[in-house]
C-alpha cells in the first residue's frame, strides 16, 4: 500500500474535563529530525514526515487507538491505547512501516492513569511515556515495568532489562525494557 494513499485520520479523546483514566500510551519521536530538516532541506524533509506521519497515525488507528488532538509534538505523535497489547502492536507496526520512508523513530510505551480535560491529556503516565521515548535509539521500542509485567501474558513479545534511569522531572529511577525480534530473545528477561 503507498502510504500517501492512506487518509489521515486523527479521532479525539472524547471524555468528560478532568476524568481520570488508565491508558497505555504510545510514544514516538522522528529520530534526528532537525539534523534531517536542515540537511535534506524543510521542504523534502515535510515530504517524508508526511510518510511518517500516516504511518503512525494508520498504526495507531488501526489497533484501536485514539491519538490526542489538543497536543502538537512536532514530528512525534501520542497514542493512547485501552489495552497493552493494542499499544505493543502498534509499536511494532511503527517501526516497521516508518523504516520504508527512510527516517526511523524513537518509540516507548507505558501504562498508567492520565488526566483527560478535553481534548488534552496531562499526568506523570504521559510524563514518563515521553522521558522513556527518550531514552530508545532509532527504531528501538523501549517499555516501561508497567508495560513488562503485562506482556507476561505475550508469549510472542521478548523484552531485555536496559537497567535503571534518572528521568528528568521524575523522582524514582525507572526501570526500563527494550522489545527485541524473536531471534534476538536469547538475551531476555523474563
Amino acid at each position: 500500500m503507498d502510504l500517501l494513499e492512506v487518509p489521515l485520520q486523527l479521532t479525539r479523546v472524547e471524555v468528560e474535563p478532568d476524568d481520570r483514566v488508565l491508558a497505555s500510551i504510545l510514544f514516538t519521536d522522528v529520530v534526528d529530525s532537525t539534523r534531517l530538516t536542515e540537511q535534506l532541506g524543510a521542504a523534502h524533509y515535510r515530504t517524508r514526515a508526511r510518510l511518517v506521519e500516516r504511518a503512525v497515525t494508520g498504526a495507531i488507528m488501526a489497533n484501536g487507538g485514539t491519538i490526542p488532538s489538543g497536543i502538537s509534538l512536532g514530528d512525534g505523535f501520542i497514542g493512547l491505547f485501552a489495552t497493552v497489547g493494542q499499544a505493543i502492536d502498534a509499536a511494532q507496526r511503527c517501526t516497521a512501516e516508518v523504516g520504508l520512508t527512510g527516517l526511523h523513530l524513537h518509540v516507548a510505551v507505558h501504562q498508567g492513569e492520565l488526566i483527560v480535560d478535553g481534548d488534552r491529556i496531562y499526568g506523570d503516565a504521559v510524563n514518563l511515556a515521553a522521558r522513556v521515548c527518550g531514552l530508545s535509539g532509532p527504531d528501538e521500542i523501549l517499555v516501561s515495568s508497567a508495560i513488562r509485567a503485562a506482556l507476561a501474558e505475550r508469549p510472542d513479545v521478548t523484552v531485555v532489562d536496559r537497567g535503571e534511569h534518572t528521568l528528568k522531572g521524575i523522582t524514582a529511577p525507572q526501570r526500563v525494557y527494550a522489545l527485541v525480534a524473536p531471534s534476538d530473545s536469547r538475551h531476555a528477561v523474563a
